[in-house]
Protein backbone atom coordinates (compact mmCIF):
# COMPACT_ATOMS: atom_id res chain seq x y z
CA UNK A 1 0.00 0.00 0.00
CA UNK A 2 3.06 2.46 1.08
CA UNK A 3 4.59 1.75 -2.59
CA UNK A 4 1.25 2.46 -4.01
CA UNK A 5 0.76 5.39 -2.53
CA UNK A 6 4.44 6.46 -3.66
CA UNK A 7 3.35 5.82 -7.18
CA UNK A 8 0.60 7.88 -7.33
CA UNK A 9 2.32 10.79 -5.70
CA UNK A 10 4.51 10.41 -8.51
CA UNK A 11 2.04 10.20 -11.08
CA UNK A 12 0.47 12.95 -9.69
CA UNK A 13 3.88 15.21 -9.87
CA UNK A 14 4.52 13.99 -13.30
CA UNK A 15 0.67 15.59 -14.38
CA UNK A 16 1.43 18.63 -12.64
CA UNK A 17 5.10 18.89 -14.34
CA UNK A 18 2.79 19.26 -17.30
CA UNK A 19 1.20 22.79 -15.76
CA UNK A 20 4.20 25.14 -17.03
CA UNK A 21 3.85 28.70 -17.21
CA UNK A 22 5.77 29.53 -19.76
CA UNK A 23 3.50 29.38 -23.05
CA UNK A 24 6.21 26.23 -24.49
CA UNK A 25 4.75 23.26 -25.45
CA UNK A 26 5.94 20.45 -22.89
CA UNK A 27 8.36 17.72 -23.81
CA UNK A 28 6.40 14.35 -24.17
CA UNK A 29 10.16 12.83 -23.95
CA UNK A 30 10.72 14.09 -20.86
CA UNK A 31 7.04 13.10 -19.20
CA UNK A 32 8.29 9.32 -20.35
CA UNK A 33 11.22 9.66 -18.90
CA UNK A 34 10.05 10.28 -15.38
CA UNK A 35 6.97 7.56 -15.39
CA UNK A 36 10.07 5.32 -16.39
CA UNK A 37 12.58 6.50 -14.06
CA UNK A 38 9.30 6.66 -10.98
CA UNK A 39 9.23 2.87 -11.44
CA UNK A 40 12.75 1.81 -12.03
CA UNK A 41 14.24 4.06 -9.61
CA UNK A 42 11.89 5.94 -7.30
CA UNK A 43 14.33 7.23 -5.20
CA UNK A 44 16.03 9.63 -7.91
CA UNK A 45 12.54 10.52 -9.10
CA UNK A 46 12.28 13.89 -6.81
CA UNK A 47 15.76 14.97 -7.52
CA UNK A 48 15.11 14.78 -11.63
CA UNK A 49 11.87 15.99 -11.74
CA UNK A 50 13.16 19.71 -10.38
CA UNK A 51 15.07 19.69 -13.50
CA UNK A 52 11.66 19.74 -15.35
CA UNK A 53 9.18 21.17 -13.07
CA UNK A 54 7.46 24.48 -13.94
CA UNK A 55 10.39 26.58 -12.81
CA UNK A 56 12.92 24.78 -14.50
CA UNK A 57 15.09 26.68 -16.99
CA UNK A 58 14.18 23.86 -19.95
CA UNK A 59 11.04 25.82 -20.11
CA UNK A 60 12.48 29.05 -20.65
CA UNK A 61 13.52 29.14 -24.04
CA UNK A 62 12.70 26.71 -27.31
CA UNK A 63 16.62 26.49 -27.47
CA UNK A 64 16.64 25.21 -23.90
CA UNK A 65 13.25 22.91 -24.14
CA UNK A 66 15.28 21.10 -27.23
CA UNK A 67 18.31 20.71 -25.16
CA UNK A 68 16.16 19.31 -22.30
CA UNK A 69 14.03 16.97 -24.86
CA UNK A 70 17.11 15.20 -26.16
CA UNK A 71 18.51 15.03 -22.62
CA UNK A 72 15.35 13.36 -21.55
CA UNK A 73 15.87 10.61 -24.47
CA UNK A 74 19.23 9.84 -24.07
CA UNK A 75 18.34 9.36 -20.06
CA UNK A 76 15.30 7.04 -21.02
CA UNK A 77 17.61 5.07 -23.15
CA UNK A 78 19.95 4.26 -20.45
CA UNK A 79 17.20 3.26 -18.19
CA UNK A 80 16.43 1.24 -20.60
CA UNK A 81 19.81 -0.09 -21.27
CA UNK A 82 20.16 -0.20 -17.12
CA UNK A 83 16.95 -2.37 -16.77
CA UNK A 84 15.80 -4.29 -20.06
CA UNK A 85 12.08 -4.78 -20.59
CA UNK A 86 11.30 -1.82 -17.91
CA UNK A 87 9.47 1.01 -19.55
CA UNK A 88 8.65 -0.62 -22.84
CA UNK A 89 5.26 1.12 -22.59
CA UNK A 90 4.13 4.27 -21.77
CA UNK A 91 0.77 4.85 -19.79
CA UNK A 92 -1.43 5.20 -22.42
CA UNK A 93 0.10 2.29 -24.22
CA UNK A 94 1.88 3.34 -26.88
CA UNK A 95 5.56 2.15 -27.35
CA UNK A 96 8.60 4.03 -25.46
CA UNK A 97 11.37 4.33 -28.55
CA UNK A 98 14.48 6.06 -27.55
CA UNK A 99 15.77 6.81 -30.87
CA UNK A 100 12.26 8.07 -32.41
CA UNK A 101 10.94 10.94 -29.95
CA UNK A 102 9.41 14.61 -31.00
CA UNK A 103 11.57 14.26 -34.50
CA UNK A 104 14.54 15.63 -32.12
CA UNK A 105 16.55 12.46 -33.09
CA UNK A 106 16.61 11.13 -36.24
CA UNK A 107 14.69 8.12 -37.61
CA UNK A 108 16.67 5.22 -37.26
CA UNK A 109 14.86 3.12 -40.30
CA UNK A 110 17.52 2.92 -42.84
CA UNK A 111 16.98 1.94 -46.42
CA UNK A 112 18.26 0.07 -48.78
CA UNK A 113 22.06 1.21 -49.50
CA UNK A 114 22.57 4.26 -52.24
CA UNK A 115 25.42 5.35 -54.21
CA UNK A 116 25.82 8.67 -52.14
CA UNK A 117 27.07 10.55 -49.36
CA UNK A 118 26.21 12.31 -46.21
CA UNK A 119 29.17 14.58 -44.50
CA UNK A 120 28.86 16.31 -41.14
CA UNK A 121 31.81 18.10 -40.09
CA UNK A 122 31.98 18.85 -36.56
CA UNK A 123 33.94 22.20 -35.53
CA UNK A 124 34.40 23.25 -32.20
CA UNK A 125 34.23 27.35 -31.92
CA UNK A 126 35.05 27.67 -28.72
CA UNK A 127 37.67 30.56 -27.96
CA UNK A 128 41.36 28.21 -27.82
CA UNK A 129 40.26 27.44 -31.48
CA UNK A 130 41.39 30.44 -33.50
CA UNK A 131 44.94 28.22 -35.29
CA UNK A 132 43.05 24.76 -35.86
CA UNK A 133 40.12 26.66 -37.77
CA UNK A 134 42.46 28.23 -40.22
CA UNK A 135 44.29 24.87 -40.29
CA UNK A 136 41.13 23.41 -41.20
CA UNK A 137 39.86 25.83 -44.01
CA UNK A 138 43.49 25.10 -45.30
CA UNK A 139 43.33 21.71 -45.54
CA UNK A 140 39.54 21.01 -45.54
CA UNK A 141 40.46 21.01 -49.46
CA UNK A 142 41.90 17.82 -49.60
CA UNK A 143 39.04 15.70 -47.58
CA UNK A 144 37.21 16.74 -50.93
CA UNK A 145 39.79 16.14 -53.72
CA UNK A 146 39.94 12.25 -51.88
CA UNK A 147 36.59 12.00 -52.08
CA UNK A 148 36.92 12.93 -55.61
CA UNK A 149 39.40 10.41 -57.25
CA UNK A 150 39.75 11.10 -60.92
CA UNK A 151 38.23 14.53 -60.25
CA UNK A 152 34.52 13.32 -60.50
CA UNK A 153 32.78 13.87 -57.02
CA UNK A 154 29.81 11.18 -55.69
CA UNK A 155 26.19 12.23 -54.86
CA UNK A 156 27.56 14.24 -51.76
CA UNK A 157 26.06 16.13 -49.06
CA UNK A 158 28.05 17.92 -46.70
CA UNK A 159 27.09 19.88 -43.88
CA UNK A 160 28.97 22.07 -40.97
CA UNK A 161 27.77 21.91 -37.32
CA UNK A 162 29.56 24.00 -34.04
CA UNK A 163 30.10 22.52 -30.58
CA UNK A 164 27.83 25.16 -29.02
CA UNK A 165 24.20 24.00 -27.19
CA UNK A 166 25.00 26.69 -24.54
CA UNK A 167 23.21 25.59 -21.11
CA UNK A 168 20.59 26.86 -19.12
CA UNK A 169 22.16 29.14 -17.34
CA UNK A 170 24.09 32.80 -17.36
CA UNK A 171 27.27 31.31 -18.10
CA UNK A 172 29.30 33.46 -20.36
CA UNK A 173 29.80 32.48 -24.07
CA UNK A 174 26.94 30.11 -23.32
CA UNK A 175 23.48 32.03 -23.20
CA UNK A 176 23.00 30.98 -26.97
CA UNK A 177 23.16 27.68 -28.89
CA UNK A 178 23.28 26.50 -32.72
CA UNK A 179 21.32 23.51 -31.67
CA UNK A 180 22.75 21.19 -33.97
CA UNK A 181 21.31 23.78 -36.95
CA UNK A 182 23.95 23.25 -39.99
CA UNK A 183 26.15 26.56 -40.53
CA UNK A 184 26.13 27.71 -43.83
CA UNK A 185 26.57 31.55 -43.40
CA UNK A 186 29.92 32.66 -45.59
CA UNK A 187 31.76 33.87 -43.10
CA UNK A 188 34.86 34.60 -45.39
CA UNK A 189 35.45 38.24 -47.30
CA UNK A 190 34.15 37.72 -50.73
CA UNK A 191 33.68 33.68 -50.61
CA UNK A 192 30.34 31.64 -51.61
CA UNK A 193 28.46 29.48 -49.56
CA UNK A 194 25.31 27.38 -50.38
CA UNK A 195 22.17 28.40 -51.43
CA UNK A 196 20.60 25.98 -48.80
CA UNK A 197 21.56 24.84 -45.52
CA UNK A 198 24.55 22.25 -46.53
CA UNK A 199 26.53 21.91 -49.90
CA UNK A 200 24.59 19.50 -52.42
CA UNK A 201 26.29 17.63 -55.33
CA UNK A 202 24.23 15.48 -57.18
CA UNK A 203 25.31 12.67 -59.25
CA UNK A 204 25.45 14.26 -62.75
CA UNK A 205 27.62 17.46 -61.27
CA UNK A 206 25.11 20.27 -59.88
CA UNK A 207 26.35 21.95 -57.09
CA UNK A 208 24.09 24.11 -54.93
CA UNK A 209 26.67 27.14 -55.37
CA UNK A 210 25.81 30.15 -57.76
CA UNK A 211 28.05 31.16 -60.43
CA UNK A 212 29.99 27.42 -61.03
CA UNK A 213 32.04 26.22 -63.30
CA UNK A 214 34.14 23.91 -61.50
CA UNK A 215 31.98 21.97 -59.45
CA UNK A 216 35.07 20.06 -57.12
CA UNK A 217 36.62 23.35 -56.69
CA UNK A 218 33.24 25.00 -55.95
CA UNK A 219 32.38 22.22 -53.13
CA UNK A 220 35.99 22.79 -52.42
CA UNK A 221 35.57 26.95 -52.11
CA UNK A 222 32.36 26.36 -50.01
CA UNK A 223 33.07 24.00 -47.68
CA UNK A 224 36.51 25.94 -46.97
CA UNK A 225 33.97 29.25 -46.63
CA UNK A 226 31.59 28.12 -44.36
CA UNK A 227 33.81 26.41 -41.79
CA UNK A 228 35.32 29.73 -40.45
CA UNK A 229 32.91 29.14 -37.33
CA UNK A 230 34.61 31.92 -35.19
CA UNK A 231 35.70 31.60 -31.69
CA UNK A 232 32.68 32.85 -29.33
CA UNK A 233 30.90 29.72 -28.98
CA UNK A 234 30.29 28.34 -25.30
CA UNK A 235 33.44 26.56 -23.42
CA UNK A 236 31.70 23.70 -22.60
CA UNK A 237 31.36 21.92 -25.66
CA UNK A 238 28.72 18.82 -25.87
CA UNK A 239 30.28 17.73 -29.48
CA UNK A 240 27.94 14.16 -29.50
CA UNK A 241 24.76 15.94 -27.88
CA UNK A 242 25.26 18.44 -31.13
CA UNK A 243 25.75 15.48 -33.19
CA UNK A 244 22.81 13.79 -32.48
CA UNK A 245 20.57 16.97 -32.80
CA UNK A 246 21.80 17.57 -36.15
CA UNK A 247 20.94 14.15 -37.63
CA UNK A 248 17.52 15.06 -36.98
CA UNK A 249 15.04 15.45 -39.86
CA UNK A 250 12.89 18.55 -37.91
CA UNK A 251 16.62 20.38 -36.83
CA UNK A 252 18.63 19.89 -40.28
CA UNK A 253 15.85 18.72 -43.06
CA UNK A 254 17.24 17.38 -46.24
CA UNK A 255 20.07 16.51 -45.35
CA UNK A 256 20.64 13.54 -43.81
CA UNK A 257 19.34 10.82 -46.78
CA UNK A 258 18.21 7.38 -45.18
CA UNK A 259 20.83 4.57 -47.43
CA UNK A 260 23.87 6.79 -47.91
CA UNK A 261 26.92 6.43 -46.51
CA UNK A 262 26.97 8.78 -43.06
CA UNK A 263 30.76 10.62 -42.79
CA UNK A 264 31.20 12.32 -39.34
CA UNK A 265 34.16 14.47 -38.69
CA UNK A 266 35.03 16.06 -35.31
CA UNK A 267 37.67 18.52 -34.96
CA UNK A 268 37.93 20.04 -31.42
CA UNK A 269 40.95 20.94 -28.14
CA UNK A 270 38.63 19.66 -25.87
CA UNK A 271 36.83 16.27 -25.03
CA UNK A 272 32.73 16.03 -25.13
CA UNK A 273 30.64 17.05 -22.11
CA UNK A 274 27.13 16.26 -23.26
CA UNK A 275 25.80 16.36 -20.18
CA UNK A 276 22.45 14.75 -18.94
CA UNK A 277 22.55 16.87 -15.39
CA UNK A 278 22.76 20.62 -16.25
CA UNK A 279 23.59 21.24 -13.31
CA UNK A 280 26.81 20.33 -13.34
CA UNK A 281 27.04 23.84 -15.23
CA UNK A 282 25.06 25.79 -12.38
CA UNK A 283 27.12 29.07 -11.45
CA UNK A 284 25.32 28.86 -7.95
CA UNK A 285 26.52 25.05 -7.16
CA UNK A 286 28.60 24.55 -4.12
CA UNK A 287 31.71 24.54 -5.45
CA UNK A 288 32.51 22.39 -2.31
CA UNK A 289 30.46 19.92 -3.51
CA UNK A 290 30.58 20.66 -7.83
CA UNK A 291 34.16 22.04 -7.51
CA UNK A 292 35.26 25.23 -9.79
CA UNK A 293 32.67 26.41 -12.52
CA UNK A 294 35.40 25.21 -15.15
CA UNK A 295 35.58 22.33 -17.85
CA UNK A 296 37.57 20.16 -15.32
CA UNK A 297 33.34 19.41 -14.23
CA UNK A 298 33.27 18.06 -17.45
CA UNK A 299 36.45 15.35 -16.52
CA UNK A 300 35.27 14.78 -13.42
CA UNK A 301 32.12 13.88 -13.73
CA UNK A 302 32.30 12.69 -16.86
CA UNK A 303 36.04 10.61 -16.77
CA UNK A 304 36.74 8.07 -14.18
CA UNK A 305 41.00 6.99 -13.67
CA UNK A 306 42.46 5.57 -11.33
CA UNK A 307 42.65 8.34 -8.53
CA UNK A 308 38.93 9.74 -8.58
CA UNK A 309 39.92 12.56 -6.48
CA UNK A 310 39.85 16.23 -7.58
CA UNK A 311 42.02 17.33 -5.00
CA UNK A 312 44.68 14.98 -6.13
CA UNK A 313 47.59 16.48 -8.16
CA UNK A 314 49.31 14.55 -10.63
CA UNK A 315 49.05 11.56 -13.70
CA UNK A 316 46.14 9.33 -13.74
CA UNK A 317 46.18 5.85 -15.71
CA UNK A 318 43.54 3.76 -16.88
CA UNK A 319 41.25 6.12 -17.59
CA UNK A 320 37.82 5.76 -19.06
CA UNK A 321 34.23 7.15 -19.84
CA UNK A 322 32.48 6.35 -16.24
CA UNK A 323 29.38 3.89 -16.90
CA UNK A 324 26.06 4.86 -17.14
CA UNK A 325 25.48 3.41 -13.19
CA UNK A 326 28.14 5.32 -11.88
CA UNK A 327 27.07 7.65 -9.16
CA UNK A 328 29.59 10.58 -9.78
CA UNK A 329 28.62 10.20 -14.00
CA UNK A 330 26.43 13.24 -15.40
CA UNK A 331 27.46 13.04 -18.88
CA UNK A 332 25.48 10.64 -21.11
CA UNK A 333 26.96 7.48 -22.24
CA UNK A 334 28.89 7.36 -25.31
CA UNK A 335 27.76 4.02 -26.00
CA UNK A 336 24.10 5.70 -26.43
CA UNK A 337 25.45 8.14 -28.93
CA UNK A 338 27.45 5.11 -31.15
CA UNK A 339 24.32 2.81 -31.12
CA UNK A 340 22.38 5.87 -31.96
CA UNK A 341 24.42 6.75 -34.91
CA UNK A 342 25.06 3.41 -36.11
CA UNK A 343 21.38 3.17 -36.53
CA UNK A 344 20.81 6.42 -38.16
CA UNK A 345 23.76 5.24 -40.84
CA UNK A 346 22.87 1.63 -41.27
CA UNK A 347 24.79 -1.94 -40.82
CA UNK A 348 28.77 -0.99 -42.51
CA UNK A 349 27.97 2.45 -43.81
CA UNK A 350 29.41 4.91 -41.42
CA UNK A 351 32.27 6.07 -41.09
CA UNK A 352 33.99 8.45 -38.23
CA UNK A 353 37.04 10.42 -37.51
CA UNK A 354 37.99 12.20 -34.52
CA UNK A 355 40.88 14.80 -34.94
CA UNK A 356 41.61 16.23 -30.93
CA UNK A 357 43.83 15.29 -27.86
CA UNK A 358 45.66 12.19 -27.61
CA UNK A 359 44.65 9.88 -24.61
CA UNK A 360 48.20 8.50 -23.59
CA UNK A 361 48.96 11.55 -21.32
CA UNK A 362 46.45 12.21 -18.44
CA UNK A 363 47.40 14.96 -15.74
CA UNK A 364 45.61 17.01 -13.44
CA UNK A 365 47.36 20.38 -11.73
CA UNK A 366 46.77 23.27 -9.42
CA UNK A 367 46.44 26.29 -11.32
CA UNK A 368 45.22 29.42 -9.53
CA UNK A 369 44.10 27.09 -6.44
CA UNK A 370 41.81 25.10 -9.17
CA UNK A 371 42.37 21.70 -10.61
CA UNK A 372 42.86 21.85 -14.23
CA UNK A 373 43.30 19.30 -16.66
CA UNK A 374 46.42 19.49 -18.09
CA UNK A 375 47.73 19.82 -22.20
CA UNK A 376 48.18 16.25 -23.68
CA UNK A 377 50.20 17.66 -26.73
CA UNK A 378 51.13 20.74 -28.35
CA UNK A 379 51.84 21.91 -31.88
CA UNK A 380 51.18 24.78 -34.38
CA UNK A 381 47.69 24.38 -34.18
CA UNK A 382 47.58 24.78 -30.43
CA UNK A 383 47.41 22.81 -27.55
CA UNK A 384 44.87 19.49 -26.76
CA UNK A 385 43.56 18.33 -23.39
CA UNK A 386 42.87 14.34 -23.80
CA UNK A 387 39.80 13.56 -25.65
CA UNK A 388 38.70 10.65 -23.79
CA UNK A 389 35.22 10.18 -24.36
CA UNK A 390 35.42 11.14 -28.00
CA UNK A 391 38.19 9.07 -28.35
CA UNK A 392 36.17 6.14 -26.87
CA UNK A 393 33.32 7.18 -29.64
CA UNK A 394 35.43 6.87 -32.84
CA UNK A 395 36.21 3.29 -31.25
CA UNK A 396 33.18 2.17 -30.73
CA UNK A 397 32.77 2.42 -34.80
CA UNK A 398 35.36 -0.64 -35.11
CA UNK A 399 37.51 -0.52 -38.40
CA UNK A 400 35.60 2.10 -39.57
CA UNK A 401 36.53 4.75 -36.70
CA UNK A 402 39.80 7.02 -36.63
CA UNK A 403 41.53 9.10 -34.18
CA UNK A 404 44.23 11.69 -35.11
CA UNK A 405 46.27 13.58 -32.60
CA UNK A 406 45.27 17.05 -33.04
CA UNK A 407 48.85 19.14 -32.34
CA UNK A 408 50.09 16.85 -35.46
CA UNK A 409 51.09 19.73 -38.09
CA UNK A 410 49.63 17.87 -41.02
CA UNK A 411 46.40 16.46 -40.57
CA UNK A 412 46.07 15.71 -44.38
CA UNK A 413 47.06 12.03 -43.38
CA UNK A 414 44.00 11.77 -41.56
CA UNK A 415 41.68 13.99 -43.69
CA UNK A 416 42.44 11.75 -47.04
CA UNK A 417 42.08 8.12 -44.80
CA UNK A 418 38.60 9.60 -43.48
CA UNK A 419 37.87 10.34 -47.26
CA UNK A 420 39.34 6.76 -48.46
CA UNK A 421 37.36 5.01 -46.22
CA UNK A 422 33.84 7.25 -46.75
CA UNK A 423 34.57 6.61 -50.80
CA UNK A 424 34.74 2.36 -49.93
CA UNK A 425 31.78 2.19 -48.76
CA UNK A 426 30.11 3.30 -52.02
CA UNK A 427 31.34 0.07 -53.61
Amino acid sequence: MKRLGVMLAMTAAIVACNDRQTGLTPSSDCDRYLKCLSEVAPERFAAELKLYDSQSACWSSDDARTRCAATCVAALSTLQQQSPGACQASADGGGVDASVTDGLIADATVAPPIAAIDLLVLIDNSYTMERAQTTLRDNIGKLVDALAPGGTLPDLHIGVISTDLGVPYQVESCQNSDGGELQSKPRLAGCKGPSDAFISHSANGVVNVDGVTNPLTAVRDALSCISALGTTGCGFEMHLQAIAQALSSQVNPGFRRSGAVLGILILSDEDDCSAKDMKIFDPAASQTEWGPLTSFRCFEYGIKCDIDDRTAMGPRKSCKPRAADDPKNHLHPVENYVKLVQGIGGPGRTVVSVISGPTHLVQVNLIESMPQLAASCSGPNGSAVPAIRLEAFAKGFGADGFFANFCNADWSPALTQFASALRSKLK
